[in-house]
């Protein structure tokens, strides 16, 4: 029997802003997320361009149609070290060069 596994990266959810959370929540294009009772899964495309923000169809009802640059750090850090998930949680890893937030 073959097993197949995926890496996947902790990070805390302070590392995310508020509009990253509602965003997440709504479980926009081009991400995919899973919410679980202490954060998100999401999945970490090998050939999505994390450089770049993220921008939101502004169809949706939101303030602010785009990922914040430290969550696009999260995903790019994700990627680089060849993860499938970014694993967002209440009680995760604290990054000191990624800002944190209070919301």
């Amino acid at each position: 029997m073959k097993i197949i596994t995926n890496k996947s990266m902790e990070a805390c959810t302070c590392h995310i802003t508020e509009n990253d959370s509602k965003l997440l929540d709504m479980d926009v294009v081009p991400l995919s997320a899973y919410k679980y009772e202490y954060g998100w899964f999401v999945y970490v495309d090998e050939n999505a361009d994390y450089t770049k923000p993220l921008a939101i169809d502004e169809g949706l009802f939101n303030k602010n149609p785009q990922f914040s640059a430290a969550f696009m750090e999260l995903m790019k850090l994700a990627q680089k070290n060849k993860c499938k998930f970014l694993q967002l949680d209440c009680d995760g890893m604290g990054y000191p060069d990624i800002p944190a937030f209070v919301w």
